[in-house]
This record gives C-alpha cells, sequence and structure tokens, in this order.
C-alpha cells in the first residue's frame, strides 16, 4: 500500500446525542475505543505466545470531555433519568439514589461529526446507535485558570433490530442503505489490489487446501464521457486505443476508471492528442467484467466513486460439482471461500452478494 498524504485527517469533532449537540469540548479529549473481543489460544504446549485467535464480538466505549457544565444542561441532556430531577420553585436540584433503571430505556443515538464540515456531509462521521452516559466514572474538572469541565464515559450498547455486521454502529456515511454492489468478484489475496482482475481459472491439487476472496465493486457513472476513436473497433486483446470527444482530456488520468458498454477499463498510461483526445494504454475487464470487442465510437463513460471491499464474509459461496470441490460458506466455522479437493475432475466457484454473482472461477481438481 502507497503512502499518500490525502489520507491524513485533522479533525475534531462535534458530539450529538439524539440530534442535541453537546456543545463546547475540550480540544484533543475525545476517545473512541472499539474494544474488539478475541478469543485466544495463547498457552499451547508446542509454541510460546499466540497461535490462534478468533473475533468474538465488541465493547465499544467512548470518553468525551465537555466544557458547558451547568446542572441542567449535562443532567437533563445527558443524564437524563439515572438523576432524580426536584423542582422547588426557581430552585433545581438532581437527587443521586439507588432505585434500579433499565439502561437500555436510557439510551440516545451518538454521532460524531466533523468540526467545520457541512451538516449534511456525513462522509467521516462516527455513529453508535444505542449509548448511555457511565455516570459511575464521570469527572468534574475544577480550573482555576479556565473553565470547569466535565469527563463523561458513554458505554455503547448494541442494537438488536441492526444487521450482527453493524450491531453497534458505523463509520462514514450513516445514511447509507447497503445496495447491490455493480460487480463481484475474487481473488486469491484477502485485500484486492489495483488492477483488481477476477481469478478466472486455477488448478487445486489433493495436498492442498486454498482459500480465495470475494471482492465487491461500487461506482457511478460521471457525465465525463468520450468515444472511442479507432477505424473498425477494438478487439478483445487490444490494450491502446483512443479517446476523443472528451469536455477536456486533462480530466482523464492514470488510475482512472471507464467503462465501454459492459467492459470496464483502468487507464495505466495515456498521451494527449490534443485537448480533447487521449491514446490510452488500459488494463481491461476490470471487477470480473468480460474483455470484449467494441466498435468505433462505442461511448467511453468515465466512472466516480469507485469503491472496491472486502465481502467474504458477508458472500454466499458455492461449488457447481461438490463431487471434485467443496468451497466453505459458514462464517461460524471460518470457512468461507475455502476450497477442499474431493476427487480429480473440474468445478466452477462463484460468490453471489445480494444476488450479484461473480463470473466463474474454473478450478481444476487433480492429484
Amino acid at each position: 500500500m502507497a503512502r499518500d498524504r490525502s489520507n491524513i485527517v485533522f479533525e475534531e469533532y462535534d458530539i450529538k446525542l439524539n440530534g442535541n449537540d453537546v456543545g463546547y469540548l475540550k480540544m484533543n479529549t475525545t476517545a473512541i475505543t472499539l474494544g474488539m473481543k478475541y478469543r485466544m489460544v495463547d498457552d499451547s504446549a508446542q509454541f510460546q505466545g499466540l497461535v490462534a485467535a478468533s473475533k468474538s464480538g465488541a465493547a465499544p466505549e467512548i470518553s468525551i470531555e465537555i466544557y458547558e457544565t451547568k446542572f441542567p444542561k449535562v443532567f437533563n441532556e445527558i443524564a437524563g433519568n439515572q438523576l432524580y430531577a426536584i423542582v422547588d420553585g426557581t430552585k433545581l436540584a438532581w437527587g443521586i439514589g439507588s432505585d434500579k433503571l433499565d439502561m437500555f430505556d436510557e439510551t440516545m443515538e451518538f454521532i460524531a461529526h466533523p468540526t467545520g464540515v457541512d451538516a449534511d456531509d456525513f462522509s467521516n462521521d462516527i455513529m453508535f446507535w444505542s449509548v448511555f452516559a457511565d455516570l459511575s466514572a464521570v469527572q468534574i474538572v475544577g480550573n482555576r485558570d479556565g473553565a470547569r469541565s466535565m469527563v463523561i464515559p458513554l458505554k455503547v450498547l448494541p442494537n438488536d433490530t441492526a444487521s450482527s455486521t453493524m450491531t453497534y454502529g458505523l463509520f462514514g456515511d450513516h445514511s447509507a442503505v447497503e445496495s447491490a454492489p455493480d460487480q463481484v468478484f475474487i481473488t486469491t489475496e484477502r485485500l484486492s489490489r489495483a488492477p483488481h482482475k477476477h481469478q478466472s481459472a486455477m488448478t487445486l491439487t489433493s495436498s492442498r487446501v486454498v482459500k480465495v476472496y470475494a471482492h465487491a465493486a461500487y461506482h457511478t457513472n460521471s457525465t465525463n464521457t468520450g468515444a472511442l476513436n479507432e477505424a473498425g473497433n477494438i478487439t478483445s486483446v487490444e490494450f491502446t486505443f483512443n479517446i476523443d470527444g472528451i469536455a477536456d482530456a486533462t480530466t482523464w488520468a492514470v488510475g482512472d476508471y471507464f467503462k465501454m458498454d459492459s467492459e470496464i477499463f483502468q487507464i495505466a498510461s495515456k498521451v494527449a492528442v490534443s485537448a480533447t483526445e487521449i491514446t490510452a494504454t488500459c488494463t481491461r475487464g476490470m471487477f470480473g467484467t468480460t474483455q470484449a470487442t467494441h466498435n468505433d465510437d462505442a461511448v467511453a463513460t468515465k466512472l466516480s466513486n469507485v469503491y472496491v471491499i472486502p465481502v467474504s464474509r458477508r458472500a454466499t459461496w458455492a461449488s457447481s460439482s461438490t463431487g471434485d470441490l467443496t468451497v466453505g460458506d459458514s462464517n461460524a466455522s471460518e470457512n468461507k471461500g475455502l476450497m477442499t479437493w474431493v476427487a480429480d475432475g473440474s468445478s466452477n466457484v462463484t460468490a453471489t452478494v445480494l444476488a450479484v454473482a461473480s463470473p466463474n472461477l474454473v478450478v481444476t481438481t487433480t492429484t
């Protein structure tokens, strides 16, 4: 993975609980702990140290330090019914008692939104479905030279109605609804790397067990288009050709993806022919699309919002000939994509996500 300064993020957060802004926060104090839980084997007689681990759950925790510490705001908006409010005319008090309370009834939606970012830009938000203020560990901090602050830990509870893949919350745009990918493809790499090509065939011997991985590609068609400028057509194995009719050829760059008919290309190199035309050398058949013949003047549409994400665990795996090869399809057994030889022959392995199936991975099984 190459270094990229654009991935460095300079952010503080605004915090909302059930849509209410908690107000001014002390700088550099907001902390979110994912709290992933693992079952581990580290007492093997054969090895010293960790030999196996399995993710078993999560227990996220949050800590914020607020400056807006007047009791009505803190206790009414954050503590809720954990404290008993007493109203005596203009006098207010909050009782600390021993009465029982189901904290599920006191949970609030938590959103951390980057300070200064447009309110409707959720791309770098952190959202938890259900949190409550852990008053057992609240610290009220006086400050002779500044304002009083209050450190408030927040516990995160699971949302039983959410998918098991997002029981506690989401990083990123929490308004996103999982949609079917544009393509699903299979590789031998756990994390797909450019050029994101589907593994179309391989051989599996009886002495090996091989795991393959599924990836989903998402993208949208931009309004930035051009047209193939080649006499006649290009065949499925031609990689360099001209695209003209582009409004601004400088907007087509190395690494960009475009679609022509149903095939997706990635630009490996380019030469500007004019302000509206380029000669592009491309990697073809991206994301499992099929390399094909394309006619002159075929529309080339630049793709935007291109994402490739691992989907092995959410995919449904299948083998067309289980008498020759089996492929695991159980998260509980941690065997998704695990291919096992059964007999000499051949089988097509596929991964399907939300009714979108990968192309076949043709596996020849042999002793």
